[in-house]
């Protein structure tokens, strides 16, 4: 488990935790930032006359950057982020709702079909 010795093991998985819970807001950020903007690069990259994948492909591609760029700022606001695997300071956080799950599935699952509809698209020659 990557542990130091002598670490009480109670403090070992509130450390554990916490480095959980930080690279679930940064997944949760980055995904507020991400999917409207691959949505609305995947709705503009079209009219430029590119093929589907050529457009999907720019789309994931600036968006990746887009979210990268993000990040790196977000961090830099922190007062340079903190090191990966410390701890992190604040109030404690209100665990996910089930509707809140059950709508973040449905988007996943929604959002794969659109990627599969358009490879499939790709492929078939549109």
């Amino acid at each position: 488990m990557g542990s130091e010795p002598g670490l009480d093991p109670d403090l070992e998985d509130l450390h554990e935790f916490d480095v959980m819970e930080q690279i679930t807001r940064r997944v949760g950020r980055a995904m507020a930032i991400g999917f409207p903007v691959w949505v609305l690069l995947l709705f503009l990259f079209p009219f430029s006359g590119m093929g589907a994948l050529a457009c999907m492909s720019g789309a994931s591609l600036l968006t990746l950057g887009v979210v990268i760029w993000a990040d790196r700022r977000h961090a830099r606001r922190e007062g340079g982020g903190a090191p990966a695997g410390a701890p992190t300071a604040g109030a404690p956080r209100a665990p996910m709702s089930p509707l809140t799950a059950v709508g973040l599935t449905l988007g996943g699952v929604v959002l794969l079909v659109y990627v599969v509809f358009v490879i499939v698209t790709a492929l078939r020659g549109a």
